[in-house]
Order: structure tokens, then C-alpha cells, then sequence
């Protein structure tokens, strides 16, 4: 079996076949069948030639490169917003999630705090390392695990603003394109 292009009017190669070269077949019409090992589709054939596609470097202007790269930071702060944090409110260090449900279950938690007596408790989700549970938390836990919340939100709020200030000051492409995450 040889390998064949199907040229089209053009002069673009439009698909590729395998075939013997002798079995009864035709390609649709206004299909040129030329035999090439090396052609593949949307190469251009002239003059009994082929020829690979010219790739054209997308050339991006500075806006759009700074509105690329800020769309790539929102989705990374927005990932680190999300992805959970840690806190010592139980008297050792725990994690917690920090999805929209954990965070509305915090603040449902913190307004269904206030005025309580200093036995109430209510339980929120938060993991040990090894294992999540469901851990009873007081009114001053609450606020001392909002008070961390807010401190690796806003820790997170800072560093995206820093870096999209980074990215409106830069004069060029190359440099928007270095101001990255990490």
C-alpha cells in the first residue's frame, strides 16, 4: 500500500489514503490522487511539488497579551481561593475547605454564633492531616478560623493584585507574558 494525497483545486492537499494503486477506486470529484510519503493534509502541491503549510507566528499586540495573561492569574487565584487553608482554631493546625459551600457554611456558622451562650457549638468540616470529620466549633474558634480565612483570602487577593499590577505597568509583550504565578 501506497500512500496517496488528494490535491484539491486549490492546489491544497485535503486528506490523505492508503491504497494499491491498482483496486477500483475513485476520489469525489475535482480531487486531484498524487503519490507522496512525505505530503500530509493542508500541504500545497504546485508544479508537481509539494509543500509544507506556512505556519505564521500569531503576533499579539499588548493588550491582548495583557488580557490573556490576566485571565490566566484570576483563574489561578480563584484555584488558590478554593483550594483550602489551614487554621489553628481547634488548638492544632487543620485544614479546611474553602469551596463557595465551605465558605457560605462559615459565614452561615459565624451569624449563628452571635449571641449564643459560650457553650454552644456548631460542627464544621476541617481534616487533621489524616482524616475529615465533622468538629464541634465555638463562637471564639469561629472567629479566630474566619479571622485565618480572611488572612489567606486577602494574603491571595494581594499577591493577584501585585502581579496584575506588574502586568498593566509592562511596556511589552515578553514582559506580560513573565508576570506568571507561583
Amino acid at each position: 500500500m501506497a500512500k496517496y494525497a488528494l490535491v484539491d483545486g486549490n492546489g491544497i492537499v485535503s486528506n490523505m489514503v492508503e491504497w494499491d494503486g491498482l483496486s477500483e477506486w475513485r476520489p469525489n470529484d475535482g480531487l486531484q490522487v498524487v503519490q507522496s510519503d512525505e505530503a500530509g493534509v493542508g500541504w500545497m502541491y504546485e508544479g508537481g511539488v509539494f509543500s509544507p503549510p506556512v505556519v505564521q507566528e500569531v503576533q499579539l499586540t499588548l493588550a491582548q497579551a495583557r488580557q490573556m495573561q490576566l485571565g490566566h492569574l484570576q483563574g489561578y487565584c480563584q484555584a488558590a481561593i478554593t483550594a483550602g487553608f489551614s487554621s489553628c482554631a481547634l488548638g492544632e493546625e487543620n485544614r479546611y475547605g474553602s469551596q463557595l459551600t465551605d465558605q457560605n457554611n462559615l459565614l452561615s456558622a459565624l451569624h449563628g454564633a452571635e449571641g449564643q451562650a459560650a457553650s454552644w457549638t456548631t460542627p464544621l468540616w476541617c481534616s487533621n492531616g489524616e482524616r475529615w470529620a465533622f468538629h464541634p466549633h465555638s463562637a471564639g474558634q469561629l472567629a479566630q478560623l474566619n479571622g485565618d480565612w480572611l488572612a489567606y483570602r486577602s494574603g491571595l487577593q494581594t499577591k493577584y493584585a501585585e502581579l496584575v499590577a506588574l502586568i498593566q505597568t509592562a511596556t511589552s509583550v515578553v514582559q506580560v507574558q513573565t508576570v506568571i504565578w507561583q
